[in-house]
């Protein structure tokens, strides 16, 4: 949806219901739509309308050609993403929790403000064992770990740190946690800087949403791991540019992209997907050795800097 000299909320909503049939209905029907917002300045308007009619709200790029531009000034484009009319079949739906404890999971990575509202998800996952935490706050982490970094009953067996402030506490708290740490223009000095470096520290590539988030957090891979040839694990960069082979890491379902209830709820599902999973990889990376186990950059971290990081690697160059 592209929006000019911004109607109110009522304006857009009633515009949207005003909205003419389709050919074949016999009156409006707009329980499929996807409603697309093509302005930054009208996205909280957009995913308000969003909720009012319970429709999904996705991002799109009128520049790049994903929406077509409309010569004279309109108030409201609503392309339609028009479904299959055949009937559906009802698919039972799961809660994390039920999904957790039928494939026997043995890990939960627990994303939180801190570590109080951590500690209350763990109830929920009796069964699980090994804790990861990812957190705004780490204040209280200290006292709370036991020995064997015991947690609440659990075993802690790494956290992440998208900050020098919060590696720099992780890492000076006794225990065989590992500390990851986002591999940043903020944290990259720090990085090269230390000595030794410890051997629970692992580096993490960050995704981003938007492409300007690249652009302002984003490092030169390349000149960083020509400086830096510690052989830390690095999660979410390609062999080709690290140098190393990257870590297997565990299977993880994303329950952020879930509602509440149970089942994929799709806007979740589509905002997750751009964040943290939509990768890619170029054409000439084909013929790479490693390009059965790679992922490839996230798309943002491409569409910032271009597929140039990714070179590959040949066998006969090995």
């Amino acid at each position: 949806m592209t929006v000019s000299n911004q109607p109110t909320r009522a304006e857009v909503l009633a515009a949207y219901r005003s909205l003419p049939p389709r050919p074949d209905a016999p009156a409006a029907d707009l329980s499929r739509d996807v409603i697309a917002c093509g302005d930054e300045s009208v996205r909280e308007a957009a995913l308000a309308l969003g909720r009012d009619l319970g429709r999904p709200v996705v991002d799109v790029d009128v520049a790049s050609g994903w929406l077509p531009e409309t010569p004279a000034p309109a108030r409201v484009h609503l392309p339609l993403a028009m479904a299959s009319s055949a009937p559906t079949t009802a698919v039972p739906q799961h809660t994390a929790e039920a999904l957790a404890a039928s494939a026997n999971a043995t890990g939960l990575w627990i994303c939180a403000p801190d570590l109080a509202s951590a500690l209350t998800v763990l109830p929920r996952y009796p069964g699980v064992r090994a804790i990861e935490l990812e957190l705004d706050d780490y204040t209280g982490l200290a006292a709370a770990l036991g020995s064997g970094d015991a947690l609440a009953g659990r075993r802690l067996v790494r956290t992440r740190a998208a900050t020098v402030a919060q590696a720099t506490l992780l890492l000076s708290i006794p225990g065989d946690f590992g500390v990851v740490v986002a591999l940043t223009k903020a944290t990259a000095s720090w990085l090269k800087a230390l000595d030794p470096v410890p051997s629970r520290l692992a580096l993490y590539q960050p995704t981003h949403e938007r492409m300007t988030e690249s652009l302002h957090h984003d490092v030169d891979l390349r000149a960083f791991f020509a400086e830096f040839t510690q052989t830390v694990p690095v999660e979410g960069i390609p062999a080709c540019v690290t140098g190393r082979p990257a870590p297997s890491r565990p299977r993880v379902l994303d329950t952020a992209m879930m509602a509440p209830e149970g089942g994929l709820e799709i806007f979740r599902y589509a905002q997750r997907y751009i964040h943290a999973h939509y990768k890619a990889r170029s054409l000439r990376c084909k013929p790479c050795v490693h390009y059965e186990s790679c992922d490839g950059m996230h798309i943002n971290y491409i569409r910032a800097h271009g597929y140039g990081v990714m070179q590959p690697v040949l066998a006969d160059a090995e």
